[in-house]
């Protein structure tokens, strides 16, 4: 039996958005909708990807989908949902090339 770890995405990954298949063909199953607790700001990378901060002040509560998956990707850190539970955050490994 595969062990499988919850992760939450947000953004391009997310269910009907243009990298959500890299997460199903992975073998991503959608667990469900939520919501961070209100201490994240949310940050734009060249305006596609979103990069979620946790701060002491002026913080908001960000959308994020929480998957099932066998192998975790590259583990980036945790947020603390609604419920005050906390959840793993993680990021894709990719590979840069030269052009």
């Amino acid at each position: 039996m595969t062990e499988t770890v919850e992760l939450a995405v947000n953004g391009t990954l997310m269910r009907g958005l243009e990298l959500n298949p890299n997460l199903l063909n992975a073998g991503g199953i959608f667990v469900e909708e939520t919501f961070t607790e209100p201490a994240y700001r949310l940050w734009s990378i060249g305006d596609r990807h979103p990069a979620m901060v946790r701060v002491a002040e002026g913080g908001v509560a960000i959308a994020v989908e929480v998957w099932a998956c066998r192998m975790p990707p590259v583990h980036c850190g945790w947020y603390r949902n609604l419920a005050r539970s906390w959840v793993s955050w993680f990021c894709v490994r990719f590979t840069a090339r030269a052009a």
